[in-house]
């Protein structure tokens, strides 16, 4: 085997680690964006879950969240 050939397999090798690599680091990046948004939307269901609590119920909910975007 010559150096030419060597070469051309070690820049082959090379560059399917670093595929693979890029490939990790995107599904980690994915995995992290998903747990992220995940954790945003159980906080917004658990905020509005706690504001019909307060409020004493859905409707009346609804009534006090019109009137605060109102400003009655």
């Amino acid at each position: 085997m010559n150096s030419t050939t060597q070469t051309k397999e070690t820049v082959q090798a090379g560059s399917q680690e670093l595929e693979r690599t890029e490939e990790l680091v995107a599904q980690v990046f994915f995995g992290a964006t998903a747990i992220g948004t995940l954790s945003i939307g159980a906080w917004a269901v658990a905020c509005m879950i706690g504001g019909m609590i307060s409020a004493g119920g859905p409707l009346s909910f609804v009534f006090s969240w019109f009137k605060a975007v109102n400003g009655i």
